[in-house]
């Protein structure tokens, strides 16, 4: 298998406490797998089915007629060669993410001790995969390799998505009686995807430390999947 895999990105600070992170990954493989060690289903009936031990009944090119009953040794290297069968299965995939974040500081109440916190962004992804069996694979029902289960037909597919996302964690309160901090948490994230059109997702919900050593958090969110 070959496999080729790039990464890259730049991050800084654009202004006040606003800074940026960018990243570029592109990954690309290919991977033969070899099945090896099986009959040949057609080639080994051909075999069987002989009028003498140089002829095949159907007279069909190349065949070597062989005796399954004639007990060790006696297949010979040809006839091992033409009744054996190795198939090949091509699989590609290839992946493409592309990804920007701004994130930063916003208003802050008054009466509190942190900024809003913001973070604003996007992604695109794209990913397309291919396998290709070779003849023998493809042969209806079961493939030309004896005992290796149903026939495999080439697929190819491919989609990309692109999605707008923005966070914001709001501090409410802050430095009382067991209410160290009290901050409430937004998200959102809009998805379009190619095959299956555009859905949007979100979170909400509250972040209270009462003191130091303890968090309670509690969230409502909404998530979705597309089929690749």
């Amino acid at each position: 298998s070959d496999l080729l895999q790039m990464r890259g990105g730049t991050r800084g600070d654009i202004v006040n406490d606003w800074s940026y992170d960018v990243s570029y990954s592109y990954g690309k493989s290919d991977r033969t797998q070899v099945d090896s060690g099986y009959t040949n289903t057609q080639n080994i009936a051909n075999a069987i089915d002989a009028v003498s031990t140089t002829q095949c009944r159907g007279g069909q090119p190349g065949c070597v007629p062989i005796n399954v009953f004639g007990g060790y040794g006696t297949i010979t290297p040809e006839m091992a060669l033409y009744a054996g069968a190795t198939a090949l299965e091509q699989q590609l995939y290839d992946q493409l993410v592309i990804n920007g974040v701004v994130t930063g500081a916003l208003y802050q109440l008054p009466w509190v001790d942190s900024p809003i916190a913001a973070s604003f962004g996007a992604t695109y992804r794209s990913e397309s995969g291919e396998t290709k069996p070779d003849l023998c694979l493809q042969t209806a029902p079961d493939s030309c390799l004896g005992g290796a289960g149903g026939y495999t037909l080439p697929t190819k597919g491919q989609f990309h998505v692109q999605e707008y996302y923005g966070e914001l964690i709001v501090p409410l309160l802050s430095d009382l009686p067991f209410v160290q901090s009290f901050d409430i948490e937004l998200g959102y994230r809009w998805s379009d995807f190619s095959s299956t059109g555009s859905d949007p997702t979100y979170k909400y919900g509250l972040n209270w430390r009462p003191f130091d050593s303890l968090l309670v958090r509690a969230m409502e969110n909404r998530a979705n999947r597309a089929p690749n």
